[in-house]
């Protein structure tokens, strides 16, 4: 298994502000515009992915590591794929210890955790 630690990342404010229903221009938009700030600087996306070769595939069934996964989108999906890549993608503890806690934030905090995974996923490709 292989992990990725020093993975770069972008906020993109107006979008993320407009994810979460912030009014640009008002005090929440100012107070959302620190937490992604605070969000920028202390975010340490982590990743680990491994590579693994398919065993079996069924009807709608795809095995490799030993695990059989049940899925008609996924088994087309890989129809003629040989290997898998699966892969975690995390945005870090550091975010939990630096982004306080409060209030209405609570949910555009996880839009910015989500916003920070999704950026480190996409960096592969």
């Amino acid at each position: 298994m292989e992990a990725l630690t020093d993975i770069p990342f972008d906020l993109d404010t107006e979008s993320m502000m407009k994810q979460v229903r912030v009014v640009p221009g008002t005090d929440d938009a100012r107070e959302f515009q620190d937490l992604l700030n605070m969000a920028k600087s202390h975010g340490k996306p982590k990743a680990m992915y491994a590579e693994c070769f398919i065993e079996a595939k069924g009807d709608d069934t795809v095995q490799f590591e030993g695990i059989t996964f049940t899925s008609l989108t996924l088994r087309r999906s890989l129809d003629t794929a040989e290997r898998v890549f699966p892969f975690v993608v995390t945005c870090g503890h550091e975010i939990d210890e630096t982004i306080p806690v409060k209030g209405d934030f609570l949910k555009p905090e996880s839009g910015v955790k989500t916003m920070i995974k999704s950026g480190a996923a996409s960096v592969g490709g």
